[in-house]
Parts: structure tokens; C-alpha cells; sequence
């Protein structure tokens, strides 16, 4: 019996900035896969619909489809929608995992904010410690998008005595790193509704709060570790 291989996929949605309406928290999205489960006809069908809806484009990013940022700066809401939702779908519909790990910025200290993001993933993973710990290895895949978050991950899950190996990858060249993106949006979308800070952007995209509770938050609550 080979090895069980646990992948863990990695994004970060914030910044070290002083909190802000749009930027409240720091949050670890993490998509996990046992590495010998197929995903290859649910993510060929992925790829076929969002290449046909950006003219061969196959790379989603939430936070700028909601914003109506760049490299979506003029596309209609409605076909905005189409794409959010296709990455939902998809990730809704593989065999994976889900956990997210939040962080409440309280100031603009990079150093305080990187040792209070390490205390909450080390609380994460003493908690799920059984699942971790049921596979011979783990490797998170990661893009490296900001300096700092990887070495905080190694400490984290050395404070385990739980080896890990971090590959890198670019978004665009990974779907469950996609994945792990739309997980940081669910994060900052539960976190700004419960407070009921939601920006009007977002209420035009998503619409009412119980909307988003109900089409996009507890479908992807319910694949949370």
C-alpha cells in the first residue's frame, strides 16, 4: 500500500496595512485533496466553461471579479457573476476539504500581525490534529504571493512535529490554488456579513445579506473540516 499524500492549498487574502472597512482580517484559505483522488473530469469541465466565458482565459480571481478590478474592469456584472459561480460550483462538487484560518488585524505591525496569523493555524491544526496525522506526508502548495506566510506555515506545523513540504505554484497554473482563493473570499464575506459591514459592491453582486448566506456561505460552510 503506497504512501497517503495529503495537499494542502494555500492562498492569503489582506495585507499588513492598518485595518481597514474593505481589509478587517487576514485569512489562510485552505483547500485539501488526498493526492490519489481523481478530480481530472470535474476540472477538464471547469476549464472547458470559464475558457469559453474569457475567450481562453482559464484563471479566476474573486476578489477582482467582485470588485470589478483588473483584468475584469468593464466586464457586465452578469457575465462576472457567471464566473464567480463556476469556480463555486466546482469547488463545491470535487472531493475535497476546506478550512480557513482568520486573523483580526489590530494595527499596521507586520511582525504582531505574522505572530498572531502562526497562533491561529497552530490553534487550526491542534484541532484537527487526528485528520492531519492520518496521512504519511503532507505537502502544501503554495504561490508564495507574500513574504512571510510560508515560514509561518513550516513553524506552525513544526509545532506539531508534523513534517510538511511546500511546493510552489502560480495560481494560474492550478485550480484547487483557485480553489483556496474562493475560500478567502467566503472568509471575508462571512466575517464583513455577520458584522454587517458589507460594501455596496458586493451587495450588487451577491445581493441581500440572507442571499449570500444561503447560495454561497453555508454551501461551502458544510465542507469545512
Amino acid at each position: 500500500m503506497g504512501k497517503r499524500i495529503l495537499q494542502i492549498w494555500l492562498d492569503e487574502s489582506g495585507d499588513f496595512d492598518s485595518p481597514k472597512q474593505w481589509c478587517p482580517i487576514y485569512i489562510l484559505g485552505m483547500a485539501f485533496k488526498n493526492r490519489d483522488v481523481d478530480i481530472v473530469q470535474e476540472e477538464k469541465a471547469f476549464l472547458l466553461r470559464v475558457g469559453k466565458m474569457q475567450g481562453g482565459d482559464f484563471f479566476v480571481h474573486t476578489a477582482n471579479l467582485i470588485r470589478n478590478e483588473e483584468p475584469y474592469r468593464g466586464m457586465p456584472r452578469q457575465d462576472r457573476q457567471k464566473l464567480f459561480w463556476a469556480l463555486t460550483f466546482y469547488a463545491l462538487r470535487i472531493p475535497v476539504s476546506f478550512g480557513v484560518v482568520t486573523c483580526r488585524k489590530k494595527s499596521g505591525n507586520r511582525l504582531a500581525l505574522l505572530l498572531r496569523i502562526k497562533r491561529e493555524l497552530e490553534l487550526w491544526i491542534h484541532a484537527h490534529l487526528e485528520y492531519l496525522r492520518s496521512f504519511d506526508e503532507l505537502e502544501v502548495i503554495y504561490d508564495y504571493g507574500q513574504a512571510g506566510i510560508a515560514p509561518v506555515v513550516n513553524d506552525a506545523f513544526g509545532e506539531y512535529q508534523i513534517p510538511i513540504i511546500i511546493t510552489r505554484r502560480k495560481q494560474q497554473e492550478s485550480t484547487m490554488l483557485q480553489v483556496a482563493d474562493l475560500l478567502c473570499e467566503y472568509a471575508l464575506l462571512d466575517f464583513k456579513s455577520r458584522q454587517g459591514n458589507l460594501t455596496h459592491g458586493e451587495i450588487a453582486f451577491f445581493g441581500y445579506r440572507g442571499k449570500i448566506k444561503k447560495d454561497f456561505l453555508n454551501p461551502i460552510r458544510k465542507k469545512l473540516l
